[in-house]
């Protein structure tokens, strides 16, 4: 059986197969050489996973746009803008990207209007960000039946306590929970706080 490819290694395969179809985007940042001279290199903004999978497959150059003046806040924005257009984001990289807009100034209505998405997803899917450290990690590994989940299901996790989402990880096992199992399960640890 073939083994399962990386994203990286996937990636490399089509660019040896196809080459480079889309320029990685840097900007001109001034390094010190030496004391008191500056010497001009280039600092990548967006297309860390187009140079990674470059270098596996030995290609010396690749491509690149140019932007000059381009401040850090203007970098981080294009640098977050171009990954959450990939199609292959999980949901929690989407809320890291969405997270990281945020954290350069912009408002959940800025963000909504960049992504042509609802405030509404925008903050459902920021929320992610709460889903306690054991389920990241479940959510990470792609053989992990958590994976499966809704998304709808994991937005209703990130919205509970810590305690609880621990409590639910014990109850479940290895399975992934419906909607409707998450619903009962927060239902009745609420009815045990309540008690």
């Amino acid at each position: 059986t073939r083994k399962r490819l990386t994203d990286i290694e996937a990636l490399a395969e089509s660019l040896q197969e196809q080459g480079v179809i889309c320029p990685v985007t840097v900007r001109i940042a001034a390094w010190p050489a030496s004391p008191g001279i500056h010497q001009d290199r280039y600092e990548l903004i967006a297309g860390h996973r187009r140079v990674e999978a470059a270098k596996l497959i030995g290609l010396p150059t690749i491509p690149a746009i140019v932007i000059n003046g381009c401040t850090d806040r203007e970098a981080a924005e294009l640098c977050v803008s171009e990954n959450m257009q990939r199609t292959d984001l999980t949901p929690l990289e989407e809320a890291e990207g969405i997270s990281a807009l945020l954290g350069t100034g912009h408002t959940v209505q800025d963000v909504a209007d960049r992504l042509g998405r609802s405030r509404q997803w925008v903050a459902k899917r920021a929320n992610l960000l709460n889903l306690c450290a054991d389920i990241k990690a479940r959510l990470a590994n792609p053989d992990d039946p958590f994976t499966m989940m809704s998304i709808e299901g994991l937005e209703l996790i990130a919205s509970l306590p810590e305690s609880i989402q621990l409590d639910m990880l014990k109850q479940f096992g290895t399975a992934a929970p419906t909607v409707s199992a998450i619903r009962a399960a927060a239902y009745a640890h609420m009815r045990d706080i309540d008690s």
